[in-house]
Parts: structure tokens; C-alpha cells; sequence
């Protein structure tokens, strides 16, 4: 469960702070921004309950969370040998 909840709030943080900081300016209020952060936070763990109750095999979810993380980091993983190429 730790590693789950903190799986969340990572996400959690990273949407509030990198998509939605991009997209409108941050609410000033910290009432606002807490409320903000604990609705991204319920939805993404709603998101990952409905995931896990609609995958019946552990080792098919871990193969796509693998997939998805090997996607992701494709690009910057791809960047960094180009730059470390070129800068040596």
C-alpha cells in the first residue's frame, strides 16, 4: 500500500505541477490548491482501482506498466546519448 499511495501523490504532483501549471496559472489560495491537489489525487486513484479491477492477471498489469514506462522514457533516454555523443 505504501508504494501505491506514493505512486499517487508522484503523479499527483506531477500533473498539478507540470500539466495544469502550464495550461492556467495556479490558484493563489492554499485552500484552493489543496483542494485542487486531493481531487487529482482521488482521481488518479480512481483511476488506477478501476485498472486494477478490470486486469485479472498481475503479470499482464506489470507488463503494461512496464510498457508504459519504457515509452516514456524512450525520448529522453534517446536524447541524453545523443547529447552525450555530441558533447564528447
Amino acid at each position: 500500500m505504501s508504494t501505491a499511495d506514493s505512486c499517487i501523490m508522484a503523479a499527483s504532483g506531477n500533473i498539478e505541477s507540470d500539466i495544469l501549471k502550464k495550461i492556467r496559472p495556479q490558484p493563489k489560495n492554499k485552500r484552493t490548491r489543496l483542494l485542487q491537489s486531493q481531487i487529482i489525487t482521488l482521481g488518479i486513484g480512481l483511476l488506477g482501482l478501476l485498472i486494477a479491477l478490470r486486469m485479472e492477471n498481475v503479470l499482464e498489469l506489470m507488463f503494461h506498466s512496464y510498457s508504459f514506462m519504457v515509452s516514456g522514457l524512450f525520448i529522453p533516454v534517446l536524447y541524453s546519448h545523443y547529447v552525450n555523443n555530441v558533447i564528447s
